[in-house]
């Protein structure tokens, strides 16, 4: 159970002969605070060196956490951050799965308008500190400047900028993260209220690089919901976006044909649609970034939650959730969209005992499918051989008498190798 308020940190590693022939067993994992925890107080969130492979531990103070792991608890390594907060004005189910640090992110999600709070938090795991710039594009254009959006996240620690202060007010934002002697982790936590009522909470994953092709998993519409667009150039994007339901593609309620500003936003309203999972495909002429977002609501001027999705790239090797929490009131959920030919994904399921079930799921081409997941300790997706492109979200959910509470998460492939970074000198 998911302690309400406080994030709960869960690590998993594939099982054994999952990731290639060569896995075995041995190995550690562990989690530690970012930065360190006071005097008196442990880093450590989580240590574990030998199986079982997955390991829970809660966050009891504001910080992010660097996971880790050796030997062949490495290849496929996953990690998830959980926070329930069943009232107040932080109501709602916030998830945000763990990232390596890059150097360029983008972020797409957020608000200014009144009532709305966004926190965009920088994380430096390295020793050295690490200039970022932050740049954020609105429904309006770019965002001129504001006083500190360049910061210097210093070595092994966090930093926290409000989103109101670099972008005061705006509408349809997306946020650009890039660094320059290092690389930081990002993410751009969204709060609503109106007046006193909460509207939900949610934690901004970083979204697939600009692209002219852009697909987004893992919309479960049941009300309101939005496509969020980008161009990071200084020229318009012209063109379509179709969206692949249970039942075949289909066009947006406003109809296919978009115009993105250079340099601007555009949320495409997607609330008109039936009820059901849909995956959506941009395509554009010049380069675009794109997420999602949807809302349930309790009716009325009740509370309502939202979860925001990134952009994804098709799945080609093995992606996992570190945890599957299907006893009610939790529901556990796997959506894929198969934007070509048909497509094929095994989810191995792994028990508290190490067990493993299997489970084919096939996906029409130009479809979305849903599919519940019984509680496991572990889940991993991987796309079988010969299968047409695939993409998938992980949609988690906790009923409550006033409502349901939703977070979701694009997936994306976890790294199964280890590069080696090779220095050559100049000339």
């Amino acid at each position: 159970q998911v302690l309400a308020g406080t994030p709960s940190l869960v690590a998993a590693a594939p099982p054994t002969g999952l990731v290639g022939a060569h896995q075995g067993p041995g190995g550690a994992l562990r989690a530690a605070l970012l930065p360190a925890a006071p005097r008196g107080r442990a880093d450590t969130v989580i240590a574990a060196d030998a199986d079982p492979r997955r390991q829970r531990g809660d966050l009891h103070l504001p910080a992010a956490a660097v996971v880790s792991a050796t030997g062949a608890m490495a290849p496929g390594l996953t990690a998830e951050q959980t926070t329930l907060s069943t009232s107040g004005d932080l109501r709602g189910l916030t998830t945000v799965t763990c990232t390596a640090p890059t150097t360029d992110t983008w972020l797409v999600g957020g608000g200014g308008q009144q009532g709305r709070r966004g926190r965009l938090v920088l994380a430096n795991p390295a020793a050295n500190p690490v200039e970022v710039r932050v740049d954020v594009l609105s429904a309006s254009g770019p965002v001129p400047p504001a006083p500190g959006s360049t910061v210097a996240v210093p070595g092994r620690s966090r930093v926290v900028l409000l989103l109101d202060a670099l972008a005061p007010g705006v509408r349809s934002p997306v946020v650009h993260v890039r660094t320059t002697g290092g690389a930081v982790t990002a993410t751009l936590h969204d709060a609503r209220l109106t007046g006193t009522t909460p509207m939900g909470t949610d934690d901004v994953a970083p979204a697939a690089a600009p692209a002219r092709q852009v697909l987004v998993p893992g919309l479960t519409i049941a009300g309101r919901a939005l496509l969020r667009l980008a161009v990071p150039g200084d020229a318009e994007a012209v063109g379509e976006v179709r969206l692949f339901g249970p039942n075949g593609p289909v066009d947006p309620p406003g109809g296919a044909a978009v115009r993105v500003p250079a340099g601007g936003t555009l949320d495409v309203d997607l609330t008109g649609l039936p009820a059901g999972t849909y995956g959506a495909q941009v395509r554009t002429d010049v380069p675009v970034v794109g997420g999602g977002m949807v809302e349930r609501a309790s009716g009325g001027a009740g509370p309502a939650d939202l979860a925001w999705l990134a952009s994804a790239r098709p799945l080609h090797m093995l992606t996992g959730l570190a945890a599957v929490r299907s006893q009610r009131p939790w529901s556990t959920t796997v959506e894929l969209t198969a934007p070509g030919a048909d497509a094929t994904v095994d989810v191995i399921s792994v028990a508290a005992d190490g067990t493993q079930q299997t489970q084919t799921l096939r996906v029409p081409g130009g479809h979305s499918t849903i599919t519940v997941l019984a509680s496991a300790q572990s889940a991993w997706l991987r796309s079988v051989p010969g299968s047409g492109p695939v993409v998938a979200a992980r949609t988690l959910t906790f009923k409550l008498p006033d409502g349901r509470l939703i977070a979701a998460a694009a997936l994306t492939d976890l790294p199964t190798t280890e590069v080696v970074p090779v220095v050559r000198p100049a000339g």
